[in-house]
């Protein structure tokens, strides 16, 4: 059910092991600090498990990812940002992307009440009216996957032929530590075929949370290092979007779980810092500068920036 003028909501997950029950972390809420000039953008979908009495089977017991939610938040500038409030319920780890047809695409981690066959799996909804109404949630299918763990942290990207790349955490049978791994289709509602072998893969880590996007004809990946040293976060880099090439950790002030958007002159990385979701701009990928201030109280954003320039984040916070 889609619900026109409501306002956005993201929730935040953080994947710590690969089962069925999940563990992620939810932390923050929705920013208070609004800019009045930026435009109200961004409506909301309604879960229909919202108000469900009773806990369904197949749910496992205690508190999950499951009771986490999505906020979402506009800005003309990608740096001061507007709350909007709830998006949807029962999902985490947004995405947003915008096509070159004018589609903006979220995909989550969805955990549906209603529908056990929508119980932990990457889905998405489509808005073609710049986050205004959505579809959804739908099932997003992937095809020539082996093993039974599920796929979580999706990140979308377009290609030049126009057609779809999937890029999200799997852990494949036989591998000690889950990685990077790829899908391709020519839509998102049509069956995504798996890219046999990872995209990034580092002995002994568990590579999760990925980031991906294209600046100036190379494709950087970031994501946090979950090794035990959570000051410092990956980046590699590749020419095809399939064969990456592992550079030096970065050390930054924010840790690299979130999303990267090409911007003038460069990337912006929306990621968690200290308060909430800071960012950071790069030139090249390599050397960065903090921007001043937080984005919005809350973690682990997707970002997109619309065709008239403006901003909207997806983020986590609680229901």
């Amino acid at each position: 059910m889609v619900v026109r003028g409501q306002s956005v909501a993201r929730g935040h997950i953080f994947s710590l092991a690969f089962s069925l029950a999940l563990s992620w972390i939810l932390f923050g809420a929705c920013s208070d600090e609004t800019d009045p000039a930026t435009p109200d953008l961004g409506g909301g979908l309604v879960d229909a498990s919202i108000g469900y009495d009773g806990t369904p089977p197949w749910v496992p017991e205690g508190d999950g990812p499951w009771a986490g939610a999505l906020c979402s938040a506009t800005s003309l500038d990608g740096i001061t940002f507007k709350e909007r409030g709830q998006f949807l319920t029962r999902a985490g780890v947004a995405n947003l992307f915008y096509t070159s047809s004018k589609e903006l695409i979220a995909t989550y981690q969805y955990f549906s009440f209603e529908d056990q066959s929508l119980f932990n799996v990457i889905a998405y909804s489509i808005s073609k009216d710049e986050g205004d109404t959505w579809s959804g949630p739908h099932k997003l299918v992937i095809e020539g996957l082996t093993g039974e763990v599920p796929v979580v942290d999706p990140t979308l990207v377009q290609l030049d032929s126009g057609d779809l790349r999937l890029y999200f955490t799997y852990h494949r049978p036989g591998d000690k530590q889950p990685s990077l791994a790829s899908a391709k289709s020519s839509a998102i509602d049509v069956a995504f075929q798996y890219e046999e072998g990872p995209r990034v893969q580092i002995d002994g880590v568990a590579v999760l949370d990925p980031a991906v996007v294209l600046h100036e004809d190379i494709w950087h990946y970031f994501a946090p290092r979950h090794d035990g040293d959570e000051t410092k976060s990956l980046h590699a880099t590749s020419t095809d979007g399939l064969a990456f090439t592992l550079g030096d950790d970065l050390a930054l002030e924010i840790s690299m779980l979130g999303a990267a958007v090409s911007a003038e002159g460069g990337i912006r990385f929306y990621g968690q810092g200290k308060g909430g979701i800071g960012s950071v701009f790069s030139a090249d990928g390599n050397s960065w500068l903090m921007d001043d201030g937080v984005r919005a109280v809350g973690v682990d954003p997707g970002v997109a920036r619309l065709n008239d320039g403006h901003y909207l984040m997806v983020y986590g916070c609680p229901k």
